[in-house]
């Protein structure tokens, strides 16, 4: 892998639309540190001066060595010494004076953040005993800071006068104004209003609280520390050890800033150690033994620059305008420590090659999950009253809630796996070889360390007894595959197949995806594991604004766990780890001038995906289907997906100066729910209506991982120069590497932003009224309007044929948009290196980097914008304008070979 697939961007995160929770990164062949979604393994060492130069192979359809994930299998390999010493030295150097602002940042008026990045290492390897005995090592550290900037809805500076004279001596107010300190919105694209109603005292109607975009400063830093030890000892030339110890540590502050004054950080430290014995019997016979430690470890405190009340305030929510307080689901912190042994054997006999052996992993693990340990307020919007007024006035709003964690927050997930494998590669002919194998998987059952993980049906009487998640023991992974290389010197089948120049290759597998302590965070918060005391507004006909003196309505004790509690995050007692079957048949062909075709169809099918289920929906009458039971929400395997594509490479190898690559895919993608969390696309983990009613079956559409096209060009370019001489130093010696790449923009879900079928979830889509209509009109219903609808971008009132969606009621209906409907901006970027070598001395030379990302700044607008026909921004419904991305950044780099 080359340096440039290993800087920033272009880091594997989808493999033949696999999503990136489901690659699995490993080091040395052994297993990576994943314990919760979206972690990756850490590539050590930048620029890759710590990594083996040859490729290894990323997506192995029929090796059953290689499993532990439903997705690739991504394997880094680190250098070994040799009898001479060798190393790099590497500085790099990144700042706000290469960037560019983004279309964004340039909108909301947000200046551009000062920062310096200098990235420093080296790496060093040599003998500790010639021809017996290796060392090799390295560092890297990655100090990062800058001026951050940071973007909040506040009040403007007219607002804040206006909410001082109307709420004089208000606690509430000046607890808000206190933590937004100097931050004064400013109007953007026209005046934002936020509703204060009419005074309940006076009677007097206080009009609009004018509300705008507010930017500031705050000191970043980030601290990423990683060392690398490697020793390999060789006892004979049939034996063979290694040792490796690697440690990364990372400091972010602040991680999020909610408020000036609330905010939190990050902080991480991994330590893996690996132990593996290579032992050859005989010629055809080896043993490979592999024992590795891995401490995982990270958390989100609170950060020691906040502000007291930050580490002991309760949050707040509200609509349109910034939320006061820290998240309720930070501090958060996940530790665990991986014992794995491996112990894989291969024997040739005759025609065949066998490969065999068993992996066992045991983790034990201490978590603190988001645990609402300080409590939080959730204020809402009622007629003529914004939520931020019924937090002034003290009033809940028809759905405002407070709720409290009580219990213990810390839980302890272990787990143990183990998995044994067999494969047989057949030389069945000269031209033809055969691969089968079978795998085997289980992953235990980590949820049931807690008393009631698992759904316990639909009779009360049940909820208080004790149960446990069902243990899946059967999963067998099959694959087979196939290489076949005919030989025809002459004729037409010579022209077409050449003598051993085609080869045409097949294969077919079932792999296996093992849970992620997420879902057991989740789980550790539902009743009755922890007890979660909320205290819900009541909308009561003489008082639509909900429960008065709200403030004071935050729990402060535990109560009685009983069926009407909810639980968000129970386990389906037969929940089982999803599978995916994956098969692809192409060929590929060595033409003329160093080119290679490759032609692939690549398909898959995945089973028994995660999905979140409603299993006890609200009803139109207000009650739920069980009345006797709260929210029931389930973690099942009702999910479904299948992909197919078409896959084409074209590699031209390097010669005369010049080598390129270029990939084409041309694929689709079908899913109901692509994840069993909200997605930035579709903005919900529900189905539009329950399971149980046919919600897979309706929204049923492209998946949100689908991208129809995508061509990545990579090329190497020697610039002509003089080689020797004066003149070679400053002219001789540039080269040009680059990647480009073109996509097709992501699918997503234009939301309606009111529960339109009232069975407590807002997972709805809105109706098309005129589809004729500019796609970025709307409108919501508004009795005061003679038409029954008004535009909220315009405050006018209008005909529903005038815009393109309005606001759905009631169940969905053929009128009812469709999920995943409409696509964001596609890409379009550039990314270069320019670099020279410089030759120092014998042995020794010197290579100078520039590169750039997104060198010719197009704007990429692959982000979602706002899509809630009821809520957003006025004027920014369906705007691109403000999620654009991929604003061009350069950096320097120098690094020293010896």
């Amino acid at each position: 892998m080359r340096d440039l697939i290993f800087a920033d961007r272009h880091r594997v995160r989808f493999i033949n639309q696999n999503i990136r929770r489901l690659q699995q990164w490993v080091a040395e062949e052994t297993i990576g540190r994943k314990i919760a979604i979206g972690e990756l393994l850490l590539l050590f060492f930048i620029g890759g001066h710590a990594l083996e130069p040859r490729r290894r192979d990323d997506h192995r359809k029929d090796q059953v060595e290689f499993g532990r994930a439903g997705g690739g299998v991504i394997n880094v390999i680190t250098r070994s010494g040799a009898n001479d010493i060798h190393g790099t030295a590497l500085w790099q150097y990144r700042s706000q004076r290469f960037n560019a602002r983004s279309n964004t940042a340039v909108r909301n008026n947000t200046p551009k953040a000062v920062f310096s990045n200098n990235i420093y290492g080296f790496t060093v390897g040599g003998p500790i005993i010639k021809n017996k005995t290796f060392f090799f090592g390295g560092f890297q550290e990655d100090t990062n800071h800058s001026t951050a900037n940071y973007t909040f809805t506040t009040p403007t500076a007219d607002g804040v006068a206006k909410l001082r004279s109307l709420f004089p001596n208000n606690p509430r107010l000046n607890l808000y104004l206190d933590a937004i300190g100097s931050l004064r919105g400013v109007y953007d694209v026209r005046p934002l209003p936020l509703g204060l109603g009419i005074d309940p005292v006076t009677g007097i109607d206080r009009g609009a609280l004018p509300i705008g975009t507010s930017n500031t400063s705050n000191a970043y830093s980030g601290e990423t520390p990683q060392w690398l030890i490697r020793i390999d000892h060789n006892l004979s030339d049939a034996h063979r050890l290694s040792f490796r110890y690697i440690y990364d540590s990372n400091l972010t502050t602040p991680r999020v800033m909610y408020l000036p004054g609330y905010i939190d950080d990050f902080k991480g430290r991994d330590q893996t150690f690996l132990f593996s014995d290579s032992f050859t019997f005989s010629p055809t016979w080896t043993n490979e033994f592999r024992f590795s430690y891995g401490r995982i470890g990270f958390s989100f405190p609170i950060s020691g620059r906040s502000v007291a009340d930050a580490r002991t305030s309760p949050s707040f929510a509200f609509p349109t305008i910034a939320d006061l307080g820290i998240s309720s689901g930070i501090p958060q912190f996940r530790f665990a420590n991986n014992w794995l042994f491996q112990e894989t054997q291969s024997k040739v006999l005759g025609r065949h090659t066998f490969r065999y052996g068993v992996e066992f992993l045991r983790q034990l693990a201490r978590q603190r999950p988001p645990f609402n340990e300080r409590g939080s307020y959730t204020y809402t919007n009622a007629t003529a009253y914004s939520g931020f007024a019924n937090f002034l006035d003290d009033f809940s709003g028809p759905s405002g809630s407070t709720s409290r964690n009580f219990g213990a927050p810390v839980y302890y997930p272990n787990l143990f796996r183990q998995s044994y494998y067999f494969q047989d590669t057949l030389r069945a002919t000269r031209a033809l070889t055969l691969t089968l194998g079978l795998r085997y998987e289980n992953f235990g059952q980590p949820a049931n360390i807690f008393p009631y993980p698992a759904f316990a049906g639909f009779d009360p009487a049940r909820f208080l007894a004790p149960n446990k998640v069902n243990q899946d023991n059967n999963n067998f992974g099959p694959s087979f595959g196939l290489a076949w290389s005919p030989s025809y010197k002459d004729g037409l089948m010579g022209k077409l197949f050449g003598d051993g120049k085609m080869v045409w290759r097949g294969g077919y597998q079932i792999t296996y995806d093992s849970l992620f302590n997420n879902l057991l965070s989740n789980l550790a918060a539902d009743s009755p594991n922890t007890i979660n005391t909320v205290v819900t507004g009541d909308p009561a006909q003489v008082n639509p604004r909900g429960t008065g003196s709200f403030f004071s309505r935050l729990p402060t004790g535990a109560r009685v766990a009983t069926p009407l509690d909810a639980q968000a995050g129970v386990f389906d007692p037969d929940l089982r780890n999803p599978y995916t079957q994956r098969w692809s048949f192409g060929f590929q062909r060595e033409l003329p001038s160093r080119l290679l075709f490759d032609l692939s169809y690549v398909g898959s099918a995945s089973h028994k995906l995660l999905t979140t289920a409603d299993l006890n929906p609200q009803l139109p009458t207000g009650q739920r289907l069980y009345p006797n039971l709260g929210i029931r929400r389930a973690r099942t395997n009702a999910g479904n997906s299948n992909y197919h594509a078409m896959q084409l490479r074209l590699d031209r190898r390097f010669a005369n100066s010049f080598s390129a690559t270029g990939s084409y895919t041309w694929s689709r993608t079908i899913d109901s729910t692509s994840e069993v969390y909200a997605t930035t696309q579709s903005n919900s983990q529900f189905t539009s209506v329950p399971i149980s009613q046919g919600g897979l079956k309706l929204d049923r559409a492209l998946s949100d991982y689908h991208r129809l096209h995508r061509l990545s060009i990579t090329y190497q370019v020697e610039l002509p120069g003089p080689r020797s001489g004066f003149l070679s130093y400053p002219l001789g010696g540039w080269a040009v590497t680059g990647i480009t790449t073109f996509q097709s923009g992501a699918p997503y879900t234009i939301t309606n932003g009111f529960d339109r079928n009232a069975d407590g979830i807002g997972a709805d889509r809105p109706d098309i009224s005129n589809p004729n209509a500019p796609i970025n009109t709307r409108a919501v219903i508004a009795a005061a309007c003679p038409t029954g609808y008004r535009n909220p971008d315009t405050g006018a009132c209008v005909s529903p044929g005038d815009v393109h969606f309005i606001q759905g009621t009631g169940n969905p209906t053929a009128a009812t948009v469709g999920r995943n409907t409409l696509f964001a901006g596609g890409v379009h970027n550039w990314d270069m290196n320019i670099f020279k070598s410089f030759s120092v001395t014998e042995g020794k030379k010197l290579e100078f980097r520039w590169a750039a990302f997104n060198i010719f700044n197009h704007p990429q607008f692959t982000g979602v914008p706002e899509r809630s026909v009821l809520g957003g921004t006025a004027g920014r419904f369906l705007d691109r304008n403000y999620v654009t991305v991929g604003a061009r950044t350069m950096w320097l780099q120098l690094k020293l070979l010896f």
